[in-house]
């Protein structure tokens, strides 16, 4: 039996190019991409957006906790994975939170820093 891995996405948001999206919701793809790996299970969402995530568990028929605050969802589900797909000057601040929670494999759109001193932050992270 293969095992799974936990997954869990940060930012849901709302598909590029569909009614009220303002982003690129790459949410969507990473979780379409992941589930057809058949190697993973979505165990949990983070989005500040209460609306963006429930509008994400229709879209996908998916059951996930969800919660409003990412740093309390990394320490409570413990994702093996994790998918940050916010806006990018977010971006190494949730992968740090991610490192230091012990997820073992970020998924991360890019860029992962908007500044040389933030890359710097996110380069002296223990692998």
């Amino acid at each position: 039996m293969t095992t799974k891995y936990r997954y869990g996405i940060i930012g849901t948001g709302i598909p590029w190019k569909s009614e009220g999206a303002t982003g690129f919701g790459m949410a969507n793809p990473h979780y379409t991409g992941f589930m057809a790996s058949g190697k993973a299970d979505l165990v949990c969402i983070a989005d500040i957006r209460a609306d963006h995530a429930d509008m994400f568990q229709k879209r996908h028929n998916c059951t996930a906790r969800v919660y409003s605050d990412y740093t309390e969802m990394l320490e409570k589900e413990k994702p093996d994975i994790v998918s940050i797909c916010t806006w990018p000057h977010l971006h190494a601040e949730m992968a740090i939170a991610a490192c230091e929670a012990g997820i073992t494999a970020i998924h991360c759109e890019k860029p992962m820093a908007t500044t040389w001193a933030t890359q710097n932050a996110l380069n002296a992270q223990p692998i």
